[in-house]
């Protein structure tokens, strides 16, 4: 059974949903502006909840995707205002501390699609604990400025341009299972203080720009930094490359590190004797540049402005 577009468009006075089980999707724009509704049971049998079927429902404050759902469409729970958290198939998480849920499977979720939660500006908590791994469209988390925690961050591999741009109370995110990187997925996340990438770890273009809450030197342990990926983030205080192994080889895209540690006491670069093959034009112009540690020897590109007006202090080469 499938519930049709726009069915309950507009019940301002409706608070409270329970769907039967044997419903298997949700349409689109379902239960758009249901401004009153309070509570909303989604059926466990559901595999897809459609575009924009919750848009605009102020009134939501939690919700709970069941297993099955394997899509979770575009814009489903746009400027959902009073939504606070967000579960996958349950709030128990399926494994903890070493011990597996017998009775909490894992999510068929394979991708949330653009624009999904934009605009929650109460959403506080993601938890992705019973998810295996996911893709998250375009704009997926923009604008929620409240959102401090995304449990399980791993188990996205994929993210879009912009899926959590302006995320402003964020302050950490854990990139080890990230693959795939759009651009501007973190832009304007001024509170994000910690960042944790992988050998495979994707940082896509402006990734991290305008984020001025890093200060702490960040450790980059994959071989490419996209263009403008740090650009702005104006308190950072340095960058280590960390080994990668295997005879790969650092490449630094352009205005990667542009004006980085400008606010700083300085900006340290430590490419731990790593090979360098390829710096971009301005990827550092702007940075002031404390110390700078580079092997030289390996380089086939160095882009014009690389360094300029960076404030270099020390060059060891």
């Amino acid at each position: 059974t499938s519930i049709g577009d726009y069915v309950f468009s507009g019940c301002t006075g409706l608070t409270s949903v329970t769907l039967p089980d044997s419903v298997t999707s949700i349409g689109a724009y379902t239960f758009e502006n249901c401004t009153g509704l309070t509570s909303v049971k989604i059926p466990e049998e559901a595999t897809s909840i459609g575009f924009a079927a919750f848009i605009g429902c102020t009134g939501l404050t939690q919700i709970t995707v069941p297993e099955k759902v394997a899509t979770l469409g575009s814009y489903a729970f746009k400027n959902c205002t009073a939504l606070e958290e967000v579960y996958f198939v349950s709030i128990e998480h399926r494994e903890k501390n070493g011990v597996t849920n017998p009775l909490i499977d894992w999510a068929d979720l394979s991708i949330v699609y653009e624009n999904a939660f934009s605009g929650c500006k109460k959403l506080k908590k993601v938890d992705l604990s019973n998810v295996k791994t996911v893709t998250l469209a375009q704009d997926c988390f923009a604008d929620c400025t409240s959102l401090a925690e995304v449990v399980d961050m791993p188990s996205i591999g994929t993210m879009h341009h912009r899926a959590f741009a302006n995320c402003k109370s964020l302050t950490s995110v854990d990139l080890t299972g990230l693959h795939m990187s759009g651009n501007n997925v973190f832009n304007g996340c001024t509170s994000l203080a910690s960042v944790t990438t992988g050998k495979f770890t994707a940082i896509g273009d402006a990734m991290f720009a305008n984020c001025t809450g890093l200060k702490n030197p960040v450790t980059i342990s994959c071989a490419k930094v996209g263009a403008s990926a740090f650009s702005g983030c104006v308190n950072l205080t340095g960058v280590k490359f960390d080994d990668l192994g295997a005879g790969l080889e650092f490449e630094i895209g352009a205005n990667a590190f542009r004006n980085c540690g400008k606010n700083a006491t300085g900006f340290a670069v430590d490419f731990n004797g790593e090979k360098v093959r390829a710096i971009g034009d301005y990827a550092f112009a702007g940075a002031k540049i404390s110390s700078l540690s580079l092997d030289w020897s390996g380089l086939e590109s160095l882009g014009s402005n690389a360094f300029s007006n960076s404030s270099i202090a020390e060059l060891i080469i």
